[in-house]
């Protein structure tokens, strides 16, 4: 069974556990109701380390996924795009691309990302599940959360929704993706830095109503939207 790096904090937490492809996940810790209400009236961070993650680089990238995935719009530098119900992607660079999906989504993905489909080509695939790890920052105080931790400009204006960017977020390297929800953010950062992004998080959501909530309360949310 795979585990998040926050599985012992989840644990200090009082977590109650679910399984997913394989995966150890924060179903919640203790009160469904309660954090599903918390998403609508405050703010909450929610682990994501469990989603399926590629990386698709190279000069002939887009032109290759494009024939490999036939009907999928690919997203413009910058920009992000959601091919299906549980799979989004993310326009890095012009000839980088990063995919998320929930492990018990398509797998059509995750056939042409073996490697086979892709060798020939100039475009190189990484499969980075265990090496990224994600969080979910839902409710009205994200982004003033998230600002006090960023110099990215986190406005409307210059960050509406289905927005992306690599930047530094609480000096640690991350991919920062904005969804369709006005006010849900998720982050993606190596592994080795997710504790320290987690309690960045957590201390700069203190008096702004951030509390861990697990992930049955986040599906239901987006479910309901």
């Amino acid at each position: 069974m795979k585990l998040s790096p926050l599985h012992h904090k989840h644990l200090s937490m009082g977590v109650n556990w679910a399984e997913e492809g394989g995966w150890l996940i924060p179903e919640h810790f203790g009160n469904l109701d309660s954090e599903k209400h918390h998403l609508q009236s405050g703010c909450g961070i929610v682990d994501c380390s469990h989603q399926r993650k590629w990386e698709v680089v190279g000069r002939e990238s887009r032109p290759t996924l494009e024939r490999l995935l036939q009907g999928v719009a690919l997203p413009l530098p910058g920009r992000i795009s959601m091919p299906t119900n549980q799979v989004f992607v993310a326009g890095l660079t012009s000839d980088s691309f990063l995919f998320l999906a929930e492990q018990d989504g398509p797998s059509h993905f995750a056939e042409v990302f073996s490697g086979r489909n892709l060798a020939v080509s100039c475009a190189h695939v990484t499969e980075m599940t265990s090496v990224l790890a994600g969080f979910a920052l839902v409710g009205k105080q994200s982004r003033a959360i998230l600002q006090k931790m960023t110099s990215l400009n986190l406005t409307d204006e210059a960050y509406p929704p289905w927005k992306c960017s690599s930047g530094s977020v609480a000096g640690v390297q991350a991919v920062l993706l904005r969804l369709a929800s006005p006010w849900e953010y998720a982050l993606y950062v190596v592994r080795d830095y997710a504790e320290y992004l987690y309690d960045c998080l957590l201390e700069a959501g203190h008096g702004l109503g951030l509390r861990p909530v697990g992930v049955k309360a986040y599906w239901e949310m987006k479910g309901e939207t």
